[in-house]
């Protein structure tokens, strides 16, 4: 009997320390605070879509720290949870469309009717995002800084000039 324990034993060791080596791999490549996630997509109009993600980030800055971030209406303006920083985690789904069929640059458009922000207004800072996929590739997706308006009608947003790249191109501070 105690031999069949100590042999259970050790047998369920290898096997939960193999299972805990792969959740932990997967968990380092997750930790990085700015990724994209590869989704399905769930527009109806899919012809144009390149990829969908979840894009997670931290962004944003306190008030005071705040030095007229945006020109809004011809006045200096703070927005909370937007901006350079990382005082706010946000994420939203997200479809990659082709800005043109003869350059690399894409544009981005929220699926999420208010995933970033209850404004109509949102500054989008400079941000590299890891996309995480199941090959161990490195891949980043680069959103260029960028002041975005929400669409009246579907109430989403577009962030444009966006690109693929080999290694990470902001610092996303």
């Amino acid at each position: 009997m105690k031999k069949i324990c100590i042999l259970l034993a050790v047998a369920s060791f290898f096997i939960f320390s193999c299972t805990k080596t792969e959740n932990e791999k997967e968990a380092v490549v997750i930790s990085y605070p700015h990724y994209a996630v590869p989704i399905e997509n769930n527009l109806k109009d899919v012809s144009n879509v390149v990829a969908s993600y979840t894009l997670a980030t931290a962004l944003g800055h306190p008030a005071e720290g705040c030095t007229g971030c945006i020109m809004f209406d011809g006045k200096p303006t703070h927005r909370d949870c937007a901006g350079f920083g990382d005082a706010c985690a946000a994420s939203v789904s997200a479809s990659l469309y082709s800005a043109s069929d003869k350059s690399n640059d894409y544009n981005v458009v929220t699926t999420d009717k208010y995933g970033l922000t209850g404004d109509d207004v949102f500054f989008m800072p400079d941000r590299s995002f890891l996309v995480i996929d199941k090959e161990d590739k490195q891949l980043w997706l680069n959103i260029p800084q960028q002041l975005a308006v929400r669409d009246a009608k579907t109430f989403q947003f577009t962030f444009y000039g966006v690109y693929y790249s080999n290694s990470q191109v902001f610092n996303n501070d």
